[in-house]
Order: structure tokens, then sequence, then C-alpha cells
């Protein structure tokens, strides 16, 4: 069973830990260590853009309508216009 921390006592984060052992092991030995934490911060990064950009987006996405807000509401909702004459 896993204990909570008292009150008082700090929890250590062990964030830099990892970098610092990753730098001494890249640069101690022939192993590139830094090579794939770069490479998920570079994944990571982007993929917090991509979000950002979407929610950019679809901030201009309005449906309006005297429709009842139900799961399928919304499917009908793209039916309908998809369907009607313009």
């Amino acid at each position: 069973m896993a204990q909570e921390p008292q009150q008082g006592h700090r929890v250590r984060r062990r964030g830099h830990s990892v970098v610092l052992y990753l730098a001494f092991v890249h640069v101690t030995t022939d192993q590139q260590a830094l090579v794939p934490l770069g490479h998920e911060l570079f994944k990571y990064v982007s993929f917090i853009i991509l979000l950002g950009s979407l929610f950019t987006v679809s901030g201009g996405i309005v449906l309006r309508g005297d429709l009842a807000p139900r799961p399928w509401t919304t499917p009908r909702f793209w039916r309908a216009e998809r369907c009607s004459p313009t």
C-alpha cells in the first residue's frame, strides 16, 4: 500500500536527476543518451502546438439551433446541413 507523505515533508521531484544522469552517460560513454530525450521532447512540444492550434481553430465553430443537447443530436445536425440545398 502506498503511503501519503506527511504534512511538512517535501515531495522530491526526480526529473532533474534523470536529465543529469543522462547527460553524464552521454558525456562519459559512447551511448547517445540525450538523443532519445531530445526526440521525445520535440514530439511533446509539437503535440502541444497541435493542441493549441486545434483549440484556436475550433473556437470559431458554432452550432445554433433549438435542438436538445443529446449525444445523437450532433450527427443529425451535420446530416441535415449536408443534405440541405444551398
